[in-house]
């Protein structure tokens, strides 16, 4: 009995409407938030001086220069509520609209030299081994719908935080913590 609620429950957690009310970002509203002031360093995500795991994509920078506690820089960073089926990094037939209003912002003038760091993230339902991994290639399916539509593979980077930095740190089990960050460097 305790096995079906569990599954009813994660089922329920999978198929709320959250996702819906998420904020739909314009062309406009992304070139603002990424075309910031250039940081004078890359990114910092998690880690000790390079990326978690491997690079799941070829060409860059080998590492990201990171600090010990996680820190990193916001100016140039966007969070998109890139929707995916449960527990699978295959990408929702509703994530193909927010993804190609970023296909058309990357090929704008205005972020035309900009690298840009893909972060994705769980939320804290699960395994936190698997989380990790899952936000990995989650950040890649991204990556390679991106190149897919035209953008050069040498501008994107691939990275995963797992449940590690969660938007909602009151629900860690919360929708709204599976997500895909932009960072523009």
């Amino acid at each position: 009995m305790n096995k079906i609620c569990y599954v009813l429950a994660l089922f329920c957690i999978a198929s709320s409407g959250n996702m819906a009310m998420a904020k739909e970002w314009t062309k406009e509203e992304i070139i603002a938030q990424l075309a910031g002031d250039e940081p004078e360093s890359p990114p910092k995500t998690r880690g000790w001086g390079k990326t978690r795991g491997p690079r799941l994509n070829s060409g860059g920078p080998k590492h990201i220069r990171t600090e010990r506690n996680g820190t990193s820089n916001t100016a140039n960073k966007l969070n998109m509520n890139i929707p995916f089926e449960f527990a699978t990094a295959e990408l929702s037939a509703i994530a193909h609209e927010p993804l190609e209003t970023m296909v058309e912002a990357l090929k704008s003038d205005a972020l035309k030299g900009k690298n840009i760091l893909i972060v994705g993230h769980t939320d804290a339902v699960g395994d936190e081994k698997h989380n990790l991994y899952l936000s990995k290639m989650r950040a890649q399916s991204v990556y390679e719908h991106l190149t897919k539509k035209g953008i050069d593979s040498k501008r994107l980077f691939t990275s995963g935080e797992g449940e590690e930095k969660p938007l909602n740190k009151q629900e860690p089990d919360s929708e709204e913590n599976r997500r895909v960050e932009f960072i523009a460097f």
